[in-house]
């Protein structure tokens, strides 16, 4: 497209290849050899940015054509989580994950949150906020030289075990017709998941603090009924486990931030 400015015809760069448009960028009339060179790099600059966004631009309706059309989409929060270790837990996964059970001396569980959070939340640990009371959860092998993380776990401490997640909710009526998907915003750091008796995830997989996770539950959800989920989540026991860190200044967490620390939810979409 052109337009006329006064005796100045300029020229819609949008429309040129972009060929055409390095050489348009390059031309300089006579000027210090310092300033061609100067806006010289910066045109080769601007030609890299254009052949990107030209190639983004050629991809991107292919990309669109591959994603499914989502016409009609429902989420809701998946709330009224209890945790416990796994020290003191008999029954597997998939009896923990049977609707309408109950299960005793379980805790009220932060979510999202971590293991020590929820402890802290139910009284069960002094509050890490005030005073030397985190330091004190590490106990009598904390050393302030070194930062708790870098080192391996601990294996007395009752966090080198798996702790379990357990939570029943209904899906309403409006997921019916609908791919139901169960979503997990983040985990720290690995994690076993059963859905209504049914295991959906294995930790040799499901492992990674800063993943998402979303799992097609429609063949187990059950619409307008009680669901119960059940996760087994392991801290991160290794140095090597690319997890939470923590600043320097501050004593690391005993759980190294285990737990369910982000949301989790049911998403229904009807997708074409």
């Amino acid at each position: 497209m052109h337009r006329n400015c006064g005796h100045i015809r300029l020229i819609d760069v949008a429309k040129l290849p972009v060929v055409c448009l390095h050489h348009i960028l390059t031309f300089i009339p006579s000027i210090s050899e310092s300033e061609r060179y100067r806006r010289s790099t910066v045109s080769r600059k601007l030609f890299r940015i254009l052949a990107c966004l030209s190639l983004i631009a050629q991809s991107l309706p292919l990309l669109l054509s591959q994603a499914p059309v989502v016409t009609d989409e429902s989420t809701m929060k998946v709330e009224g989580w209890s945790f416990q270790t796994s020290a003191r837990v008999t029954e597997s996964g998939e009896a923990l994950s049977t609707p309408n059970s109950r299960f005793i001396n379980w805790h009220a569980a932060v979510v999202p949150g971590s293991l020590v959070a929820s402890l802290a939340k139910d009284n069960l640990i002094p509050d890490p906020n005030y005073g030397v009371n985190l330091r004190n959860l590490i106990g009598p092998k904390f050393e302030s030289n070194k930062e708790q993380n870098d080192l391996p776990m601990d294996p007395e401490s009752p966090f080198a075990v798996p702790w379990w997640y357990r939570t029943e909710f209904s899906i309403p009526n409006t997921f019916k017709g609908k791919t139901i998907w169960l979503h997990f915003g983040g985990i720290n750091y690995r994690a076993d998941i059963w859905v209504n008796g049914q295991k959906i995830a294995d930790s040799d997989k499901t492992v990674g603090t800063w993943r998402e996770y979303d799992f097609d539950i429609t063949s187990l959800a059950r619409v307008g009924e009680q669901n119960a989920i059940a996760v087994k989540v392991q801290p991160p026991t290794h140095p090597y486990d690319l997890a939470i860190s923590y600043v320097d200044w501050n004593p690391g967490s005993p759980d190294r931030e285990a737990g369910l620390f982000r949301e989790v939810s049911a998403d229904a979409r009807r997708e074409r």
